[in-house]
């Protein structure tokens, strides 16, 4: 069976999407209804599961029992047909879900999804969630943080590179080599 540590290394970026239905009593949320979101290691298929539940089902939970990863609590948003796909086509959060899709172990490729990250933050359309810190198979510990889309309450995983203020420079070379920016 893997450990969180195996399936964190193999589920990193992956992205998960709000449930239209609160996992214990199957209703569907109203558009605008407080929810609460936790994510969970799932042992059997080795990943990471995402449960929305409504307010009332959530606090009459025994939270003790439940050995989530995260949780938090959010806003259920109904989005209207085609309103995803346009939200998408800005070219910051294309970018940003490029990067989720495509990451890779590499310093470039972390920097530069944890910085779009922090971008679209700013733009108010990621919530940080949570910031859990884990360690490395070499026993060396980082950060990861949890981040919600605004418009769609889908989840991802970033990790947080440790970025040294004094090497900023250095930083955005990495960035504009990885995006390829001065070809453009």
């Amino acid at each position: 069976m893997p450990n969180q540590k195996e399936i964190w290394q193999k589920e990193t970026w992956r992205l998960s999407v709000c449930s239209k239905h609160c996992y214990a009593t199957n209703k569907a949320f109203e558009d605008n209804e407080p929810i609460v979101t936790a994510l969970f290691l799932n042992p059997e298929s080795g990943s990471y599961s995402r449960r929305d539940w409504s307010e009332s089902a959530w606090d009459s939970l025994n939270k003790e029992e439940l050995n989530h990863f995260s949780f938090w609590h959010s806003t259920y948003q109904r989005k209207a047909k085609g309103a995803l796909l346009q939200e998408v086509e800005n070219s910051i959060e294309a970018e940003f879900r490029r990067s989720l899709a495509e990451v890779d172990s590499s310093e470039e490729s972390i920097i530069a999804c944890y910085l779009l990250a922090l971008l679209l933050e700013r733009r108010k359309g990621l919530v940080e969630k949570d910031v859990k810190a884990m360690t490395r198979a070499d026993g060396s510990p980082y950060w990861v943080r949890v981040y919600e889309f605004k418009s769609s309450n889908e989840v991802c995983f970033v990790e947080d590179p440790d970025i040294d203020l004094n090497s900023i420079d250095e930083t955005q070379s990495k960035f504009v080599r990885y995006f390829d920016f001065l070809k453009k």
